[in-house]
């Protein structure tokens, strides 16, 4: 199954409100998530 979505909402992660030891482990090349949330426009079954 394969989901269009229209974006509705986008936000790149604040790397200052991380825990010290994630930023330091996980985030420690500044390269941030960018969060999404979208809205369901079709769907498409293979």
């Amino acid at each position: 199954m394969h989901y269009e979505c229209k974006i509705v909402y986008k936000q790149e992660l604040d790397i200052n409100l991380l825990d010290e030891e994630i930023k330091n482990t996980i985030y420690s090349d500044n390269d941030i998530h960018v969060l999404y949330y979208g809205e369901i426009v079709d769907c498409y079954k293979k």
